[in-house]
Parts: C-alpha cells; structure tokens; sequence
C-alpha cells in the first residue's frame, strides 16, 4: 500500500499546484489538502463560506487520520508553591481564544461571539433604535420622503445585522461541528522519531525521500530504506 502511495506521488504533477513565487511554507505542504489555511473552523472571506473537509484516507475501508502535537504542564506534586503554580497554568489557558479552546475541548459546545462582533452588534441595534424612533416621528408628522429614506436605512442596518450575526462568531455552530467531527481521528505522535530537523532519524529520512523525489531510488527501495530507519529507531528506543 505505501508503495502504491509512493508511485501515485511521483506521478502527480507537482507544478500545477505549487508556484515559484508563493510562500514556502505553501510549497512544502502542497500536498496537505486535508490541513485548511484558517484551521478546522468554518470561514467567511469574500462573500464565500469555507468549510473544512477530513483527510482523505488511504484505503475505501480505512479512517482519516490527523496527525497532532500537545504540549503538556506538570505541577510537582511537592512544591511548596502549588497553588501559584495552578493558578499560573489557569491564566495561561484563559489567555487563549474561544476558538482554540472549543478546537482541544471536546465537550465545547456554545457559540461564542467575537469582542469585535458583539460591539458592532450593539451599535447597530442602537442605530436602529433612533432610526425607528425618527420614522415614527416622520410618519406622525406625514413626512412622506424621510419615511421613506428612514424605512430604506432600516432595511439596511437589518440587513447589516443579519450579516455580522452571521459572520461575526469567534466559535459558530459550525464550528463546534467541523472540530466535533474530526475529533475522533485526531492522533498524538507519542515517540514520534521527528523530533526536529536536526535529529538523525530525521535527516535521515528527508535524505532518501529527496534520493526518491530526484528519481534516484524506486518506490521499493524507498520503502524499504525507511522501514529499515524506522526499525534502527524501534531498537535504539528499546520497542
């Protein structure tokens, strides 16, 4: 199966979707259709509505699989500062937005305007408020032209508010859906061997697939090479 994978890759055309003068960061990852720009959140640009897709899996019967990193803080048990030591941790996890909380916390489940949104809200209810407030005036004094343009800025400022309603959540409810729905095929890398660039098995690695990007070694015999890596790295790690 991987080296089925491996002859597919080779015969992609790579130049069709990686440009010269883009950023690197999207030529390395060209392939990485499974990992939207903006996360796994459903986003509004231009008019247009993104919603994230799973990976695709490798085989009609097998599961989507994200890979994913976790960083993790330990209080010692016996240090004479524990509370401050919690404390600190509860601030640090606070300072992070809605968004990324309800993304790692599965059982997140309220939608969360943003600060920006919620502000923009209030100003427009308050314009509608006065707006309404002249148009009863303007209809009590029989001022046909200012109900008019009245009722106009009031089908706009309506209009308005639906659309930031709409599109100004910080975690929406399909949000929640998209994280919710990928949750189950999130996987930590525990003894992930790629541990940075400088590590061995690392540079390793990077040294054959680019010896089979450049078409000097088969499919096969890049298989074999980094199964052979992975098998130096399970004895060296005791597996």
């Amino acid at each position: 199966m991987f080296i089925d994978t491996l002859e597919t890759l080779r015969e992609l055309d790579l130049k069709a979707i990686s440009i010269d003068d883009e950023d690197i960061y999207f030529n390395q990852h060209s392939l990485l259709i499974m990992r939207p720009f903006g996360g796994f959140g459903v986003e509004y640009l231009d008019g247009f509505k993104y919603v994230p897709i799973s990976p695709p899996c490798v085989t009609q019967e097998g599961q989507p699989y994200i890979p994913a990193r976790m960083r993790v803080m330990l209080i010692n048990p016996f240090s004479p500062h524990k509370d401050a030591a919690y404390q600190y941790m509860k601030a640090y996890m606070n300072a992070y937005s809605s968004a990324f909380k309800a993304s790692i916390i599965s059982s997140w489940n309220t939608p969360v305007y943003s600060a920006q949104a919620k502000r923009e809200i209030q100003q427009i209810q308050e314009t509608i408020e006065l707006k309404t407030q002249l148009l009863q005036k303007a209809q009590e004094e029989w001022d046909v032209d200012t109900e008019d343009k009245i009722t106009f800025e009031l089908l706009s400022l309506r209009e308005k508010l639906d659309t930031v309603a709409q599109e100004g959540y910080e975690v929406s409810e399909e949000d929640i859906l998209a994280y919710q729905s990928i949750a189950p095929y999130i996987n930590l890398l525990f003894g992930s061997p790629y541990a940075s660039d400088d590590d061995p098995a690392m540079q390793s690695i990077s040294r054959v697939v680019k010896q089979f990007v450049d078409q000097k070694i088969t499919s096969k015999e890049c298989a074999l090479a980094l199964n052979e890596i992975t098998r130096m790295v399970s004895l060296e790690n005791g597996v």
